[in-house]
């Protein structure tokens, strides 16, 4: 059966079963992942909905809307980086590594293995696109790789079943289903004005759209 904790009890709840170290760092990692989630879950529901709904993107806004999807694009692909980031000064998978007890070890360092190759495209995009600007990139010589939506979702389920893995040995918890994770006030409120408008708009100028295509299942 599916529980529902405030972020405080589940801050309690880490740390009582982890320990003083594990347990706010994972509740924080936690979080952070949760939140990739809702960055991808509502660029889905943005950008990859339907055809339909692109061409009224781009009816709309289409010089804004293009620059939304590259900079959130980076965006994500910036946060894949930062979560699986191997410095030992940062929040990372890396942090957990440090604190799981040596017996929980070999499962979190399978785990990170498995991380390392599925988030390897972040890492080259903030290398030579995002946060530098290499030279052969920059003059066409060597081709630029940003992923593609198969490469986000093979990151997030390695990073998932990181955290699921650790949970699972202390608390016992069921997998989390990020699917349902959105911004209140965000794509919805968005798409429904943009709806709006353009139907101010053809009522105003005489403009048909064709209906939108049902949602694939």
């Amino acid at each position: 059966m599916a529980t529902s904790r405030t972020p405080d009890e589940m801050l309690q709840d880490y740390t009582a079963a982890m320990g003083p170290k594990l347990g706010p760092a994972f509740h924080r990692l936690y979080n952070d992942n949760a939140w990739l989630h809702v960055k991808w879950n509502e660029f889905l529901k943005l950008f990859v909905k339907s055809p339909a709904q692109m061409r009224d993107l781009n009816t709309a806004a289409p010089g804004f809307f293009h620059q939304v999807q590259e900079l959130w694009w980076d965006d994500m692909l910036l946060h894949i980086f930062r979560i699986t980031d191997k410095r030992t000064d940062v929040l990372s998978v890396y942090t957990l590594l440090r604190e799981v007890p040596a017996p929980l070890k070999p499962i979190v360092e399978s785990h990170i293995a498995i991380i390392r190759t599925a988030t390897e495209f972040a890492r080259y995009a903030r290398h030579n696109s995002i946060a530098h600007r290499n030279l052969s990139v920059a003059l066409g010589v060597t081709p630029l790789t940003l992923g593609s939506r198969n490469d986000i979702r093979g990151a997030l389920k390695a990073i998932d079943d990181l955290l699921h893995a650790i949970e699972y040995h202390f608390l016992k918890t069921n997998p989390t289903n990020y699917d349902f994770l959105d911004n209140i006030g965000g794509v919805d409120s968005l798409l429904d004005i943009v709806d709006r408008g353009l139907k101010s708009r053809d009522a105003q100028f005489g403009y048909s759209r064709s209906s939108h295509p049902p949602d694939p299942s």
